[in-house]
């Protein structure tokens, strides 16, 4: 198939009619349809789940919604594209993509991708924190306990003496 000039217009056409008819038309048939479904199936459905009269279950301080998925018309390709864009500023991460394109076999390799990544992470830094107060413990004999550095008072490396000494 090759897509022209027209066929684009069209498609962009075509996009535009079906977000009109979900922002009027079908929400107001799911409307309908709720009111339908509450009115006169939920509550004898549930009346009968429950074994208890209908007059107690309509009676009772609750109400049964019927919950529609939303129905999306976008191309998944400019889903990924707004997603990639998201993920380049950091307001999502890709497990969110993963999620906003129903791929439920890439959201849990993701998050456990993201998890060992950050349990990596954690661990280099326990580990330099480790080294670094190993360092600060061992001192380098000038006083200023600041590890193996050069000895401001000779300029050479840690544990040398400083040039004068205390007399008692």
């Amino acid at each position: 198939m090759f897509m022209t000039f027209e066929d684009t217009a069209n498609f962009a056409t075509a996009n535009q009619v079906m977000q009109v008819y979900k922002s009027g038309v079908l929400e107001a048939e799911r409307t309908s349809f709720q009111g339908t479904l509450e009115d006169y199936y939920y509550a004898t459905i549930l009346a009968d789940h429950l074994n208890i009269e209908l007059k107690d279950v309509i009676s009772a301080p609750i109400n049964i919604k019927v919950l529609f998925p939303d129905t999306n018309f976008e191309v998944r390709s400019e889903i990924i594209n707004g997603d990639k864009i998201l993920v380049d500023i950091g307001t999502m991460n890709p497990a969110d993509v993963a999620k906003d394109i129903n791929r439920q076999d890439l959201v849990e390799r993701i998050e456990k991708e993201m998890r060992d990544e950050e349990a990596a992470q954690e661990k280099a830094r326990q580990e330099a924190i480790k080294i670094a107060l190993a360092n600060r413990a061992l001192g380098n004999g000038n006083g200023n306990g600041n590890g193996d550095q050069a000895n401001p008072q000779t300029n050479e490396q840690g544990n040398k003496p400083a040039p004068f000494a205390v007399r008692a």
